[in-house]
């Protein structure tokens, strides 16, 4: 007895599941490069880890509060400390970014 229609698949989706936003992506990259940095024994200048996190819950803070120009500050400076560490891995990893993207590929 087949009519030749699909199923619906009714079962309970996620419906809490937040929006990839530009700080917790930064933020997941910025963590990621450093665990992979300290899991290939890079010794980093600064991880920013607690300083990218701060900045990361004050984006969320001032976009709830309608405050851009201050979320649009801390978002610039999370995406700073994302720069900072991604240029330091990439002088330690031997200066060229086409080798980084190797290095990154291996060690995931």
């Amino acid at each position: 007895m087949d009519s030749g229609i699909a199923a619906a698949d009714k079962g309970v989706g996620n419906y809490a599941q937040g929006h990839p936003t530009d700080a917790k992506l930064d933020l997941k990259a910025l963590l990621a490069l450093v665990r992979q940095a300290k899991r290939h024994g890079l010794k980093l200048r600064q991880a920013y880890t607690r300083l990218a996190k701060r900045a990361a819950v004050q984006v969320g803070r001032y976009a709830h509060a309608r405050q851009m120009r201050r979320m649009q500050r801390e978002l610039k400076r999370l995406k700073t400390y994302l720069g900072r560490v991604y240029r330091d891995v990439a002088r330690k990893v031997s200066g060229d970014a086409g080798s980084l993207f190797g290095w990154l590929a291996c060690s995931a």
